[in-house]
């Protein structure tokens, strides 16, 4: 995991595939980013979560403070999440989903796009 930003405030990591943000059920699923980091520093707070399968930028408040700020910035959709995905099969042209994500009725462990959602 490599420390991408450090501040007073918060502090980003890039998340590999395969680790888990937070612990799961279960002592097989202990390890995590959190319990990882908060071995150096107890007061990190996670702001998201990532899937396991997902790598990426995870965000960790440094206080409480921190973290209620950052949490709100996530809750008024101030900040603006962008994921690329791996796709094996048959794709035409470019394109990218111009709709939220949701949780899927058919597996709630996973997100999916509505059928709705718009391909440009």
């Amino acid at each position: 995991m490599k420390l991408l930003l450090r501040d007073p405030w918060l502090m980003a990591v890039d998340k590999p595939a395969g680790l888990l943000s937070q612990p799961g059920l279960g002592q097989e699923q202990g390890d995590s980013v959190i319990t990882r980091l908060q071995q150096q520093d107890p007061s990190l707070r996670l702001v998201h979560r990532l899937d396991r399968d997902t790598s990426g930028v995870l965000l960790l408040a440094r206080s409480a403070d921190a973290l209620r700020r950052l949490s709100a910035l996530f809750t008024e959709r101030r900040i603006n999440k962008l994921y690329q995905a791996d796709v094996e099969g048959e794709l035409h042209g470019r394109g990218c989903i111009v709709s939220p994500w949701h949780d899927s009725r058919a597996n709630r462990r996973a997100t999916a796009a509505t059928p709705r959602d718009v391909w440009r």
